[in-house]
């Protein structure tokens, strides 16, 4: 029996956290481009934490820069560069400048999907 590939398109799909732990990259592994893509997300829902003296963000804003985000992703500096400018082109992620830092936000169209 010969079984046939194709592909498919997935409109809308809900998972629960534990399909999300099991499918996500270990600490110690380099983040896949959905690791990170979570991983951000997750952090910019939870906003800055409180003992964070040094930068000044908002509620549903997480503050880094890129050197902090390539060393926790465990990428390089241009390719994490890289990924936030696809994040901005594509209308999902706001950046703005604080000192050395940034504030990555949602855009307005992004949360939409965030339920």
């Amino acid at each position: 029996m010969d079984i046939q590939r194709t592909n498919r398109t997935i409109q809308q799909m809900t998972l629960d956290i534990q399909l999300l732990t099991l499918l996500t990259s270990k600490d110690n592994h380099k983040f896949s481009r959905y690791d990170a893509f979570l991983w951000l997300i997750g952090h910019i829902l939870e906003g800055c934490s409180n003992d964070d003296q040094k930068r000044t963000c908002f509620t549903q804003q997480f503050c880094s820069n890129i050197t902090e985000l390539s060393e926790t992703w465990h990428w390089s500096r241009p390719t994490t560069q890289k990924f936030i400018n696809e994040l901005i082109d594509a209308g999902w992620l706001q950046r703005k400048r604080f000192g050395n830092s940034f504030a990555f936000m949602l855009t307005v169209s992004a949360q939409a999907y965030i339920k």
